[in-house]
């Protein structure tokens, strides 16, 4: 019995040690901003727990894909590191994260919802036509939108610590339950068209430049749904 127990325990440390493994980097980067006192913080801590959400389904993964989404990641993560650095050395800041760092006094579930548009809705795409060219981009496309599993189990986690704000409350109780559904359809729809615009870089650069004005126009968009009803 004694042995069983120390099997199990060893199996769950080596579980527990190979996903931190995973962007190690990365992960204690946003440990590091999630304890500091700036805006940053806020959207940092969701972050962290996306990707550890994110290393569990990575496990399941064979080499090449873990590498492909490893890559992702650490080109995905510089743009927020940037945009949190601009804020520390108080320079202008990207577009897509304009609004996260223009006002203070956003609730935290302001700051978590522009900071979710900001990166999936405007740095994916910059992120993976960085570092992958077409071919790669179409080979692996499929994987990274199966890791939606992953953002799904984050958002349920997000939705239940945030039914504390009034509207949040009213609002799934006149949709009856189906806003959280909801939610998590916008985020792989926002994740699908950044795939897309990504791949459309490279073998339409008109179709790409439309693609890319409207997307500014939606982050925009939604950026104002989570100043007038987030609070």
């Amino acid at each position: 019995m004694k042995r069983l127990l120390v099997l199990v325990f060893s199996i769950f440390s080596f579980a527990s040690n190979a996903q931190h493994a995973f962007n190690a980097v990365v992960i204690d980067s946003l440990e590091k901003i999630g304890n500091t006192q700036t805006p940053s913080k806020h959207f940092a801590k969701l972050y962290r727990q996306s990707i550890l959400y994110t290393n569990k389904q990575l496990l399941t993964k064979p080499d090449s894909v873990r590498r492909f989404i490893i890559g992702f990641e650490n080109s995905f993560a510089s743009f927020f590191f940037k945009a949190h650095q601009n804020y520390i050395d108080r320079k202008e800041q990207s577009p897509v994260w304009e609004k996260y760092y223009s006002n203070k006094n956003f609730s935290e579930l302001q700051f978590q919802f522009i900071g979710i548009n900001a990166h999936i809705n405007g740095d994916m795409g910059e992120a993976l036509k960085a570092v992958y060219t077409y071919d790669t981009l179409k080979k692996y496309k499929d994987e990274l939108i199966g890791f939606q599993k992953a953002l799904n189990k984050l958002f349920d986690s997000f939705y239940t610590t945030t039914a504390k704000y009034k509207k949040v409350k009213k609002l799934h109780f006149y949709t009856l339950g189906t806003d959280k559904q909801l939610g998590k359809n916008i985020v792989l729809r926002w994740r699908k068209q950044q795939i897309k615009m990504a791949m459309t870089y490279y073998r339409n650069t008109k179709k790409y430049k439309r693609l890319y004005r409207r997307n500014k126009k939606t982050i925009r968009k939604y950026d104002r749904l989570a100043v007038k009803w987030m609070k």
